[in-house]
């Protein structure tokens, strides 16, 4: 048995494998070093219901180099941990660890959209932003394990705060409007044009950021996922209009591809299966 678990800043998903999904099963992230690891441990002896487990692989919503925890933004008490260490010594099992995206863009790959794509970029739109890159074939990471990172990308120094890609196309985006971008697509959904003129306005951004992506990549598909891909109905035109503007091959504007991911909440745990 195999089992693959997400550990995400609000949610732990966690999948069981035997030729086919055996379980699935969710708790609250718990908000302390202590918490976390006695109900982890807990979590997956109820996730293997007693069978032999022959490999354990994690989603982290974070820096991964080599199976090492580098940096976890939402969740700190992780840095803290020697995570592999631990289940390796509980668990007498083969631990893998790898980000929470690269994990989702692996799942894509096998049995997903990008089966037969060979560079590609998957982007994660939810409480931050988040990326995965596929370079001819193969998951590129970078020197030191954070390429993909784009929502930390900076626009401007000079202000109070720093502004980065991530203030304008996650859920912050929203909360400096007073929003919830959840409450905003039930509202868009009955006809609400403050909600639609909002999601209009994040797809634009949205846009400027693909397109800017496709001229450094040249990727030929590219995956939205996460909470905010929920309501692209009402901001993907935009999107692709916005980043055919910005993009300055023909030919990519002509077959570039951009599209909802296929698997939606699970997608990083089913990966982490993978690794």
């Amino acid at each position: 048995m195999k089992l693959g678990i997400d550990i995400g800043a609000s949610k732990i998903l966690g999948i069981s494998f035997e030729k086919k999904i055996l379980k699935e099963k969710e708790i609250p992230t718990p908000k302390t070093k202590r918490e976390f690891l006695e109900k982890l441990s807990f979590f997956i002896k109820e996730l293997s219901q007693g069978k032999k487990i022959e490999k354990i692989g994690i989603s982290i919503c974070g820096l991964v180099k080599e199976d090492e925890i580098v940096k976890v933004p939402n969740l700190s008490y992780l840095e803290k941990i020697p995570l592999k260490k631990f289940l390796k010594a509980k668990f007498k099992t083969k631990i893998k660890i790898e980000n929470d995206l690269n994990c989702f863009l692996i799942a894509e790959k096998k049995l997903g959209k990008l089966k037969k794509a060979k560079n590609a970029l998957l982007l994660g739109l939810g409480s931050g932003l988040g990326g995965a890159i596929l370079i001819e074939g193969k998951i590129y990471k970078g020197s030191f394990g954070q390429a993909g990172e784009f929502g930390h990308c900076v626009f401007e120094l000079a202000s109070p705060l720093l502004l980065s890609v991530e203030d304008l196309l996650s859920e912050k985006w929203f909360k400096k409007k007073g929003k919830d971008s959840k409450d905003l697509f039930e509202k868009a959904k009955k006809g609400d044009p403050k909600a639609k003129e909002i999601f209009q306005q994040y797809g634009k951004n949205l846009g400027v950021l693909i397109g800017n992506l496709v001229n450094i990549f040249d990727p030929e598909i590219i995956l939205l996922c996460g909470g905010i891909s929920l309501a692209s109905r009402f901001f993907l035109k935009e999107t692709k209009k916005t980043a055919k503007k910005i993009i300055i091959s023909p030919i990519a504007k002509k077959n570039l591809k951009i599209s909802l991911a296929r698997f939606k909440r699970k997608g990083a745990a089913l990966g982490a299966l993978f690794l």
